[in-house]
């Protein structure tokens, strides 16, 4: 029940709420906001457009810093609007140990959660066919469009490692800030049986996992 900081398991929230608050096929405009983020990135450049599923799989599959204000901004109308809709889930989801100052994870002054709210969070998550499938994905690409209505094609592999060695591994997400250490939220399911594990401030979490 300790407090953490979660780094980037904190997307799975701003996921729910993409799926949960926003239409995943609606176009998305990235900010200057969005695209200047620091950190981990899928690339996104001010005027690009994307489709908010594109979106999601670059918060996901990437961690995409830049997706994650991208999302928040089209979702909410804002970045703050946004975290606020997170900290309203976390409650109603009864996660007692859980707050949240941005959608990406980045260190912040009271941004924590805990191993346990964590786990409750991926369960539920869990319930979105969209959420599993593309936690679970190794690789991919998805399309967008520049400023100037020109094609970007942008690749994305996955940068959760346990799906690529442990065969029954299906998700979830990674973390990393030196504040936070090396954080995972993982799956697997085997026989009808799924398991989630979370590891926070870790020094090796594929293995600790």
């Amino acid at each position: 029940l300790q407090r953490r900081d979660p780094a980037s398991t904190t997307k799975i929230m701003t996921a729910i709420l993409a799926i949960e608050e926003g239409s995943v096929d609606n176009l998305v405009v990235v900010s200057r906001r969005a695209a200047s983020t620091p950190g981990s990135s899928m690339g996104l450049n001010e005027g690009d457009r994307y489709l908010l599923r594109d979106l999601l799989k670059g918060l996901l599959i990437r961690s995409g810093n830049d997706a994650a204000v991208a999302i928040a901004e089209h979702v909410a109308g804002s970045v703050e609007a946004f975290v606020a809709h997170m900290n309203t889930r976390a409650s109603q989801l009864g996660l007692r140990q859980t707050r949240f100052r941005n959608p990406h994870g980045l260190t912040a002054a009271n941004h924590y959660s805990s191993a346990l709210d964590l786990a409750l969070l991926t369960r539920y998550a869990q319930r979105y066919p969209l959420f599993r499938e593309t936690v679970c994905t190794l690789e991919d690409e998805v399309c967008g469009y520049n400023r100037h209505g020109q094609p970007v094609r942008t690749p994305l592999r996955n940068t959760n490692k346990l799906l690529f060695s442990y065969q029954w591994a299906d998700g979830v997400k990674t973390g990393t800030t030196s504040a936070a250490g090396q954080c995972l939220v993982a799956s697997a399911e085997k026989e009808d049986q799924r398991l989630i594990v979370v590891v926070l401030n870790s020094t090796n979490r594929w293995d600790d996992a």
